[in-house]
């Protein structure tokens, strides 16, 4: 076959010569010649509008063509003659191509003819078209991975390759001579077929023939269906027309685009709606809200203890109850409504066309609370999820995405400061809160520079004898326009925002400094937040605070509450043991309000344990006296000390003291002051039994 290319290669070169063209194409109509087509130039790299452009040129065969068929950019096609054999007619084309908007004279017409008619009359081109060199083109047809299919001008078979046999479950010997129609084209597809078959057999007009690639849905002979891509051709005319296609099973693709479009669009974990998609679908409800006016409500969910959860039983742990919950919020909603995992513990649902609003959103977060909330069985333990819910409905709350998210947040953050398992509308109150939060936060930013926070003493005493064993130390923040600004409003903010961690350095070495000049049988106690015990420098910043002022170890106490020891990570277990190597003192605050209290006991070294001032308030409740009297005993039996919190009446003191509490703390010891109140009150050995 070579030197049939070499030749026909040298034709062409004279044809560019010749017309002074950049590029010449020898097309052939028959797939069986394809190997022998020629492009002369090379400096015109080809393109996709060319190959296009090949490709009707192979599919017109002698029919005229309109003039300017496009082609690469800045080429157009300036003359073709056909390609023709006595016994055969045309099987192709010599085409030039040229930059110049010129015409071609009659005498370069006939040239070019001339031209054509040596390709016709090459021996060795004869020989191919003769089908001495069908041979190999039926062995490349035969070892080809695609389906190749040919068809007559009557929609018949008459080529059906090995990987067409693989890809449609027929054999060539079944099909041949059969419709491809029938064997092919899915029944509903069938009468489109026809009218497009019959458009071209009249016209030559087609919207495939020609096309580089189509997607087109194919049939197996089982009665599937899967999408091919295709790529068609035609050679020869009336009668001796074949119609060539080459398809591809691009099932296998599909599937991956239709993952990868999935995964774009859904949580990997749940396979709920994510966050990207469901700020879409909430840009399309606005929208529709804007033309129907039918309200919607958007519902921001968060679960409460899922942090808890992955920390003590594991992060698989985690994801199983996130898998949970998602399949129980799938099962409160109608099929109307979307649910996304917006990231972490955090999703969001819309409830579109409830009959009223907002009665529906309100009676779905409860739907929803009953569902999630409770007890569930996780990994064969048994743990509580919460649920806290924020809602907003549109458009009475907002009618752009931007503030009607912001306001669900708000609302979300105020059923999480009300208490677990608790849903709250939006109100308008709850702007002006988020304005001063973020103005405290500004303030609080530069509190610690301008030397605005001070640290308040409460004393500690010994059950038996009423004296000051000690003292507790709270942080108190002046602030210069507002006054004393309460804890509760700031200590979260600063656990937020990270500030605690160097207020809560502050606070110790300023605890430690203060608590070196009392007597030495008096202990400071410190509190400190899970946020300063992460800290990888946490152990050395005591050290370092305890070194600098001078106070023994063993007169520090550190209180932790059950949300230190709910980040049960590897360094924290170091860190208490080192401490307490050291001679720090370690303290379990509020004990008994967790879930998993009696368990840290087993795990972690205390010194002390701390009743909650609301079991102390409780005590006239038989119920709660028995649970003080079991915690005591608890205590006393591990070789803990124990404290009783927020002591008022004479009344609790001997309570807690019969049933064995050793230290005690409360209003009727004395309140939180000043360094300056507090030497004065309690260790000058007056008022010691403050009212």
């Amino acid at each position: 076959m070579q030197p049939a290319i070499d030749r026909l290669r040298t034709l062409c070169g004279l044809a560019a010569e010749t017309f002074r063209v950049p590029v010449v194409r020898l097309i052939f109509d028959d797939p069986a010649l394809a190997l022998l087509e020629i492009r002369m130039g090379a400096d015109h790299p080809e393109t996709e509008s060319e190959r296009e452009a090949c490709a009707r040129i192979r599919g017109w065969c002698t029919k005229a063509l309109p003039p300017g068929l496009p082609s690469s950019p800045g080429l157009r096609l300036l003359a073709r003659a056909p390609v023709a054999m006595a016994d055969r007619g045309a099987i192709g084309s010599l085409c030039l191509f040229d930059d110049a908007h010129r015409r071609v004279s009659q005498s370069e017409e006939r040239h070019l003819a001339d031209l054509a008619a040596l390709v016709s009359e090459w021996p060795d081109l004869r020989e191919e078209v003769a089908g001495e060199a069908h041979p190999p083109y039926r062995q490349i047809l035969e070892i080809a991975q695609d389906a190749f299919v040919g068809v007559d001008s009557e929609g018949a078979i008459v080529e059906w390759n090995a990987a067409a046999e693989a890809v449609f479950g027929w054999t060539a010997a079944e099909v041949r001579g059969r419709p491809m129609a029938e064997i092919i084209i899915p029944e509903p597809l069938r009468a489109r077929h026809a009218v497009g078959m019959a458009r071209y057999l009249a016209t030559g007009a087609s919207a495939v023939v020609g096309r580089s690639r189509l997607e087109l849905t194919a049939l197996h002979r089982n009665g599937s269906t899967f999408p091919v891509e295709m790529a068609i051709s035609q050679s020869g005319e009336n009668d001796r027309m074949r119609i060539s296609a080459f398809l591809r099973d691009i099932s296998q693709v599909k599937e991956r685009e239709r993952q990868i479009a999935h995964m774009a669009q859904h949580d990997a974990l749940t396979g709920l709606t994510n966050r990207s998609r469901f700020h879409a679908c909430l840009a399309e409800r606005l929208e529709r809200l804007e033309r129907d006016g039918i309200p919607f409500a958007l519902l921001y969910l968060d679960l409460d203890r899922l942090v808890v959860i992955n920390e003590t039983l594991g992060h698989r742990a985690g994801d199983a109850v996130l898998v949970e919950v998602a399949a129980r919020l799938r099962g409160a909603l109608r099929q109307e409504d979307v649910v996304a995992r917006l990231g972490g513990d955090e999703f969001a649902i819309l409830q579109i066309g409830a009959a009223s609003q907002p009665a529906s959103a309100a009676a779905l977060a409860q739907r929803l609370i009953d569902a999630v909330t409770g007890p569930t069985w996780v990994e064969g333990k048994l743990v509580e999820i919460g649920l806290s819910i924020g809602i907003v409905v549109a458009p009475t709350d907002g009618r752009d995405s931007r503030t009607v998210l912001k306001r669900a947040d708000l609302a979300l953050a105020r059923a999480k400061a009300d208490g677990r398992n608790t849903r709250r509308f939006y109100e308008t109150d709850m702007d002006a809160a988020a304005e001063a939060k973020r103005n405290l936060e500004i303030d609080l930013r530069g509190a610690l520079s301008r030397g605005e926070f001070e640290v308040y003493y409460q004393p500690l005493v010994d059950a038996q004898n009423l004296r000051p064993s000690g003292a507790e130390a709270l942080v108190r923040w002046r602030h210069p326009r507002v006054g004393l600004v309460s804890p509760a409003a700031f200590i979260a903010l600063a656990e937020e925002t990270g500030l605690i961690v160097q207020l809560g350095e502050w606070v110790m070495r300023t605890a430690c400094l203060e608590a070196a000049g009392w007597p030495a049988h008096m202990r400071i106690a410190v509190n400190i937040s899970a946020i300063q015990f992460r800290q990888a420098r946490f152990v050395e910043i005591v050290m370092h605070a305890l070194a600098e002022t001078g106070l023994a170890p063993e007169r520090l106490e550190l209180e932790i509450t059950e949300t230190v020891l709910m980040q049960s990570l590897p360094q924290v277990v170091d860190a208490l043991h080192l401490l307490r190597r050291l001679g720090v003192r370690i303290s379990l605050d509020d004990f008994g309000t967790g879930y998993s209290s009696l368990s840290y006991l087993r795990k972690f070294p205390f010194d002390k344990l701390k009743i909650d001032q609301s079991f102390v308030q409780d005590l006239a409740n038989p119920a709660t006296a028995s649970i003080v009297q079991a915690i005591v005993a608890l205590g006393r039996g591990l070789g803990m000390t124990v404290t009783a919190e927020g002591v008022e009446t004479e009344e609790q003191r001997a309570t807690v003291t019969q049933y064995g509490c050793t230290d005690l703390q409360g209003y009727l010891f004395g309140r939180p002051g000043s360094k300056d109140d507090f030497s004065r009150e309690h260790l000058t050995g007056c008022n010691q039994h403050a009212a």
